[in-house]
């Protein structure tokens, strides 16, 4: 039987990433249950859409390459727009340095053509 909890967190994580995926590890799951059915899924404030952007500019400022990738997913699932996400990324330059929004960028671009490593 499967807890309303882990319940809430599939339904939120379904909506951002459109998938379901069939086998969870063991950080998946408490990811499951607290992350996204604890923080993503408090939408009173921050509609999911806004969540998406604010953790695409914090992967993007810590160069979190493998997760920034799988969060473009979810943003292009969500209906972000290029344009939105070139403007987050031109953001984070002004505040996590130059070199971080152009890394940023150039994940973008590797990210739209399916080149690259995504690994960090």
């Amino acid at each position: 039987m499967i807890s309303e909890e882990r319940k809430k967190g599939l339904d939120t994580y379904w909506r951002l990433f459109g998938e379901e995926k069939k086998e969870f590890n063991e950080l998946d799951t408490f990811t499951i249950d607290h992350l996204f059915a604890k923080i993503w899924s408090r939408e009173d404030f921050l509609s999911l859409t806004d969540r998406s952007k604010i953790t695409i500019s914090i992967l993007a400022a810590l160069g979190k390459d493998s997760e920034l990738k799988r969060h473009l997913d979810g943003a292009k699932n969500l209906g972000i727009s290029r344009d939105e996400i070139v403007e987050i990324m031109i953001h984070v330059a002004h505040y996590a340095g130059w070199p971080a929004g152009h890394h940023a960028l150039d994940m973008l671009h590797k990210w739209e053509t399916g080149e690259g490593n995504y690994i960090a």
